[in-house]
C-alpha cells in the first residue's frame, strides 16, 4: 500500500514537473503557429498577387510564395543547426528571402500611397520576426539543456594564485540520470556549493524520490568521513 502511494506521488510530481517545463515551449509553439499562418497567408496573397501583375502564369504565381517565404523558414532552421565553423550559414537563405518577401509585399501595394505599401509589408517582416525569434529561442534552449545535462569544465586557481589550473573531473552524462549525478557531484565537489535536489529534480525532469535515491550514495559517502572523525575528535 505504501509502495502505491509512494509510486503515485512520484508520478503526480513528474507530471507536474513535464507541464512546468513544456508549457512554455507549447504555448511558444501555438503562438508561432498562429502568427506564421495568420501572415503566411496575407504574404502568399501578396506575393501570388504581384506575380500575376507581373505576367506570370497561374501556376507560377501559385508557387512562388513557398519559394520566397520558404527561403526563411529553410534559413532559420540552417540557423538553428549550424555547425560552429559555419554560423552564417542560415543567413544566405534568410538574407534574400527576408528581402525578397519585403519587397514582394511592398510593391504589391504600392499604387495605393506608401501608407498601403508600407502595411503591407508589415507581413513579411512578422512572419520573418516570428520565424527568427523562434530559431533564437530554440536554440537558447538546447543550449541551457545542455549546459544543464554535462557540466561545464572550469579551471579551479591554485591555492597561491599562480601554476597551472586544474580542469574539473567530472565526465560528460549520457543520460539524464547521469547528468543528476555530475551535477550533483560538480556543484558539491567544484563549485563548493550545497547541490539542491528540487533544482536537480527540475533541470532533469527526474522525480524528487528518484534524484535522491541516485545521490544517496553520494551523501552517504560524504556524511560517513565527517561522522568518522567527529568520533575520533570526541
Amino acid at each position: 500500500m505504501g509502495d502505491d502511494i509512494d509510486n503515485a506521488r512520484a508520478s503526480a510530481t513528474t507530471v507536474r514537473q513535464w507541464i512546468r517545463e513544456w508549457w512554455s515551449r507549447l504555448a511558444a509553439g501555438l503562438a508561432f503557429a498562429t502568427v506564421a499562418t495568420v501572415t503566411g497567408r496575407v504574404s502568399y496573397i501578396h506575393i501570388k498577387a504581384l506575380t500575376l501583375a507581373l505576367g506570370q502564369p497561374p501556376q507560377v504565381a501559385q508557387i512562388m510564395p513557398f519559394g520566397i517565404d520558404g527561403l526563411i523558414v529553410v534559413g532559420s532552421i540552417a540557423l538553428l543547426q549550424a555547425p560552429k565553423s559555419q554560423p552564417w550559414l542560415g543567413w544566405l537563405c534568410v538574407g534574400p528571402g527576408a528581402a525578397a518577401s519585403l519587397f514582394a509585399n511592398v510593391e504589391s501595394e504600392v499604387r495605393r500611397g506608401p501608407v498601403a505599401a508600407g502595411w503591407a509589408g508589415m507581413a513579411s517582416l512578422g512572419f520573418f520576426l516570428a520565424t527568427f525569434v523562434l530559431e533564437r529561442w530554440l536554440k537558447g534552449q538546447a543550449t541551457g539543456a545542455a549546459e544543464a545535462a554535462s557540466p561545464n569544465v572550469q579551471a579551479n586557481d591554485s591555492e597561491d594564485g599562480g601554476g597551472e589550473p586544474s580542469p574539473c573531473p567530472h565526465s560528460l552524462a549520457m543520460t539524464a540520470e547521469e547528468g543528476v549525478v555530475q551535477a550533483f557531484l560538480h556543484i558539491r565537489d567544484c563549485l563548493w556549493e550545497e547541490p539542491s535536489q528540487r533544482k536537480l529534480s527540475a533541470a532533469f525532469g527526474i522525480s524528487r524520490p528518484r534524484v535522491a535515491e541516485l545521490v544517496a550514495p553520494y551523501v552517504t559517502a560524504a556524511a560517513e568521513p565527517a561522522m568518522n572523525g567527529s568520533a575520533a575528535g570526541a
